[in-house]
């Protein structure tokens, strides 16, 4: 069982450091830049928490960081949402759901020109895909699930407060 602070290198530099008590995340997480400076950080409560993960700009005059990834966790399992984002902060490149570690609802891929991946949106209940048709009767019993609109197979974003206040 994982108790203490776990340290993550990258080529022998403390790329990130995250505390667990108990074997689950809890206290405050942190990243940092290959100089070594903190970019970025995030507070798990026994695994419970939002997961965020920075990563450099790679082109454009906007900041050097920017928020890339965020995902809901409920006692140390992916429980809510998770997103790819880009670097524009306002659209998406992945999209999906979870409960309990186990893909519950819809999963988007985008290519790079903003438009859905062959093959999505796929729909997951208890981790086992099903056919749309199957998610939405499914969807009507099951309030865990979330939604399908057609609106959210775009890929821009309205994030969450949560999650809003992490962008660049």
């Amino acid at each position: 069982m994982t108790h203490g602070t776990q340290y993550f290198f990258d080529e022998g530099t403390v790329a990130f450091s995250e505390p667990y008590k108990k074997g689950l995340p809890h206290g405050t997480a942190r990243q940092y830049s290959e100089e070594g400076k903190l970019i970025g950080t995030y507070s798990m409560i026994r695994g419970t928490g939002i997961d965020l993960w920075r990563h450099k700009t790679n082109w454009g005059t906007g900041p050097s960081v920017f928020l890339s990834e965020a995902r809901y966790l409920k006692d140390g399992m992916f429980h809510g949402f998770e997103w790819w984002l880009n670097e524009d902060q306002k659209t998406v490149n992945h999209e999906c759901h979870f409960m309990r570690d186990r893909k519950h609802g819809i999963e988007r891929m985008w290519t790079n020109r903003g438009r859905l991946k062959r093959g999505y949106p796929k729909y997951w209940i208890d981790n086992q895909q099903v056919t749309k048709r199957r998610y939405v009767r499914e969807m009507k019993r099951d309030l865990t699930l979330p939604s399908f609109r057609d609106a959210d197979n775009r890929a821009k974003r309205t994030f969450p407060p949560e999650i809003r206040n992490h962008l660049t």
